[in-house]
């Protein structure tokens, strides 16, 4: 069995029933557990923690973007954190029965689903990109083991032109640094 955690960040903090409505696909996936909700109005953006196997978590979280990508309007959406879409980032974590590069295919299916389905760009970066590039470059979607799913909206960034390969990916711990098992 194939565990991984997920965290992904969207972008609303403030509207209780909207995160709710992004939430639910994760709260009724047999296999996927979510383990927090975390709102931050100033910053206006939500941060889900959830573990599950690798096809049950892959479905939640397609399906969570999929709400996100109707809910959230990003041109009128403010916040004091910066953002990249309407879901911003989705990072992959191996843990137990896992390992990096399992973490990596299911980012790279993750992607490649919302590119298709949802027709937003995806950015790979971290373990899952595919060249080294600018550090600087920008996209409108991110999607990686450790990685990075979103839509924007009309904004000043420019559109995707490469990928980022991170030369420290963290493994085996959750974004708040507790390891997770």
């Amino acid at each position: 069995m194939t565990q991984f955690e997920c965290v992904p960040n969207f972008s609303e903090g403030r509207d209780a029933e909207r995160i709710e409505r992004i939430v639910a696909p994760a709260r009724t996936t047999p296999g996927v557990t979510v383990l927090d909700v975390e709102r931050n109005a100033d910053h206006n953006r939500s941060v889900v923690s959830l573990v599950g196997e690798g096809d049950a978590l892959l479905e939640a979280v397609f399906q969570m973007v999929a709400v996100a990508t109707r809910e959230i309007d990003l041109n009128v959406q403010r916040g004091e954190h910066p953002r990249i879409g309407a879901t911003d980032v989705i990072p992959f974590v191996p843990l137990a029965g896992s390992t990096m590069v399992d973490a990596v295919r299911l980012a790279e299916r993750l992607g490649a689903r919302v590119a298709k389905e949802l027709g937003i760009p995806v950015y790979l970066y971290a373990a899952a990109a595919k060249r080294l590039s600018d550090p600087t470059s920008r996209s409108s979607a991110r999607v990686s083991s450790r990685g990075y799913a979103g839509r924007s909206g009309p904004t000043r960034r420019a559109p995707p032109t490469s990928v980022r390969r991170s030369s420290t990916p963290r493994q085996g711990r959750s974004r708040s640094g507790l390891a997770r098992s």
